[in-house]
């Protein structure tokens, strides 16, 4: 990965220095076992323990070898001293792709503290704005209000979702496997391999041949680029809203930033910018480690080179992109005059839905309902006029619902009245995800006709009343 995008820990833990300290353990782990059935003398896996095996140096012997586990094997020999034992009855996958277990089991354990961190950012944010009513759009299009913190909670739900899943796949990959040249376990027992992963802490890969089976790597780029797609998305909400002509959220802009080099007066969404296009990187990494998954027989290379790539720049790319979006988020600026600016501007056309409700549960047919509302509702637009003018000035609707209830439609908590209620929800629903009883259906309330949307002064009034406020 380029300096710009690279993520410290992530270099460390993916470094090729770490990784040869994880053949060390694993190698350690065989002789502590060989120890344990008086194969090789006491205290012979603390000396593999104390070698010091730098990448250099194993670098240095592969240019001879032209391999690298054997490479590292003779610099471990050397520099330990020990050979009975080393490396007996493995194949260079047994230590390649344990390494990769314990390396995956080290990065889930740094990025689920960044993802943890973004969660909580949108969380509070969504509390923060959870009554703030603001324009709902669909199809780029004036739809109905909603509020602000709603349009948030959805993101969270979303990002949350793709969270879990994401670090379920993650807790899959930190396996390993010692189980000799195509997985028969011909000179290693099944007992040596559970010894040794158990010291380490890993599962067990079941029924590999002589690697583990790559489509548990593919499941974790793949289960991650969706995770990036959720990031995205919500990168591209603050991208639009931050529009001039709509300009309800923006970015934090710091003090001295630039935002074009020919017009001072440009505040570019450049992060969201950036979030979207390594976005596109990690989705393109699904692709090669699908094809990853196809190899020949009981195993061939064609994977290797690939994985020394994607999987290193996968984890950079998304640790960066979730700590992008955690830090717009902590400082983004909601711009409440221009959300309210907005919905004047629109000229209550939103309330069109809720007339055609009121008019069907009044008795008339949907599409007449229909037909007599859209002329009005397009009159208001031409016009630029309030709709609830037009339609108080229209006879029809004013014969048919009378003049105190055809202007009391003409009230926008009408679209707010359950906003704490989808909050309760996906509260419980985040406390379950947080104890591992996660079950989608949450909602167990069953349908009752007094929980259905209408429109009788009292009932309704009460809780618009906290909206006028």
């Amino acid at each position: 990965m380029i300096p710009r995008y690279e993520d410290k820990k992530i270099k460390s833990i993916w470094s090729q220095n770490n990784r040869i300290k994880k053949f060390i353990r694993i190698e350690a782990g065989l002789l502590k076992y060989y120890e344990s059935i008086c194969y090789v003398k006491k205290n012979t896996y603390k000396k593999i323990l104390a070698a010091k095996v730098t990448a250099k140096e194993v670098d240095a012997r592969e240019r001879i070898t032209k391999h690298d586990i054997i490479a590292f094997l003779e610099v471990l020999e050397k520099k330990s001293g020990v050979s009975k034992g080393l490396h007996m009855g493995l194949t260079s996958s047994d230590i390649l792709d344990t390494a990769t277990g314990l390396q995956i089991k080290e990065t889930r354990k740094y990025i689920e503290k960044i993802l943890k961190n973004l969660k909580n950012v949108l969380w509070e944010k969504a509390n923060e704005y959870k009554t703030l009513p603001i324009l709902g759009r669909t199809h780029n299009i004036t739809a109905q209000p909603m509020t602000l913190g709603l349009k948030i909670l959805n993101w969270f739900v979303e990002f949350e979702r793709s969270n879990d899943y994401f670090i379920r796949v993650m807790k899959d990959g930190e396996c390993g496997m010692i189980s000799g040249p195509v997985g028969t376990y011909e000179n290693v027992a099944p007992k040596t391999e559970d010894f040794i992963l158990n010291n380490l802490g890993l599962k067990k890969a079941h029924a590999t041949n002589q690697i583990i089976q790559r489509d548990i790597y593919a499941r974790i780029i793949s289960e991650g680029s969706i995770l990036a797609s959720v990031i995205e998305r919500i990168a591209t909400q603050i991208r639009l809203l931050s529009h001039m002509e709509i300009n309800e959220i923006n970015e934090p802009f710091s003090k001295g930033q630039k935002g074009s080099s020919a017009m001072p007066h440009k505040k570019n969404p450049i992060r969201s910018e950036r979030i979207s296009g390594l976005s596109r990187l990690v989705r393109g990494f699904t692709q090669s480690a699908m094809e990853n998954i196809i190899l020949w027989h009981e195993r061939d290379i064609s994977n290797s080179s690939l994985e020394r790539i994607i999987i290193p720049d996968f984890f950079h790319t998304l640790v960066f992109i979730a700590k992008e979006l955690t830090a717009i988020m902590s400082d983004i600026v909601v711009r409440k005059d221009d959300i309210k600016r907005n919905i004047k501007s629109a000229n209550e056309i939103y309330y069109s839905g809720v007339l055609l409700v009121e008019l069907m549960k009044r008795g008339q047919k949907r599409k007449g309902a229909y037909e007599l509302i859209q002329p009005l509702v397009f009159e208001s637009i031409e016009k630029r006029r309030p709709f609830s003018r037009i339609v108080m000035a229209d006879k029809k609707m004013v014969k048919i619902f009378g003049e105190k209830d055809l202007k009391a439609i003409f009230h926008i908590g009408f679209f707010l009245k359950y906003v704490n209620e989808v909050f309760q929800e996906a509260k419980g629903r985040q406390l379950k995800v947080e104890n591992g009883e996660l079950k989608e259906n949450t909602r167990k309330k069953k349908w009752n006709k007094h929980r259905a949307p209408e429109h009788k002064q009292g009932k309704k009034k009460g809780k618009n009343e906290r909206y006028k406020k």
